[in-house]
């Protein structure tokens, strides 16, 4: 499915949603908002795609609140502690369930991911709180998704310090926690 606005210079013409807001942001976000809320409201919805819905909006908050605000203060000599790194390694070798926040960062965001969530619980642990209170698994990965893609658009070479070299062999999961770093 595909979102199209007219151009008001020329009411003939459709626009994509990028060249939309880049002509028109008030008027655009404004019709976004007007059809959200219309979908929110209709009473055909079912229950399961009202709470995705509800779920995507919490993580689109999470999002800007904890992570975009994160990445305008990361600098590319941003170090992570040594727990920092080995919980990085961690995940980065799957050593994490995908239902354990850490394992669900990598899994669905890759390393950008699990850096991302770090630099996020060095700030706050309150991830922890809204992660679960987006309660939709498909949101839940929908945020990942998005949170690695804006850590991949400041690609720098710090990313390469994440990559993990060798296998940690004797890593105590129970032990290395994003939760006790704070």
């Amino acid at each position: 499915m595909e979102i199209v606005f007219r151009a008001p210079s020329l009411p003939q013409s459709l626009l994509n949603l990028d060249d939309s807001l880049a002509q028109r942001p008030w008027e655009t976000s404004s019709a976004l908002l007007c059809a959200i809320r219309d979908a929110t409201f209709a009473t055909y919805l079912e229950e399961e795609h009202r709470s995705l819905l509800l779920g995507s909006f919490k993580a689109l908050q999470i999002q800007e609140s904890l992570f975009r605000s994160s990445l305008r203060n990361l600098t590319v000599d941003w170090v992570p502690t040594a727990k920092e790194q080995q919980i990085i390694q961690a995940a980065y070798h799957g050593f994490y369930p995908v239902d354990d926040i850490e394992g669900a960062f990598c899994k669905y965001g890759g390393l950008y991911g699990i850096v991302a969530l770090a630099i996020v619980f060095r700030i706050t642990d309150s991830i922890l709180n809204q992660w679960a209170a987006i309660g939709v698994e498909t949101s839940q990965q929908w945020l990942v998704s998005n949170v690695a893609q804006l850590f991949a658009c400041k690609k720098n070479k710090w990313i390469d310090n994440f990559i993990p070299q060798g296998r940690p062999s004797t890593l105590k999961i129970k032990d290395l926690s994003l939760t006790g770093l704070i």
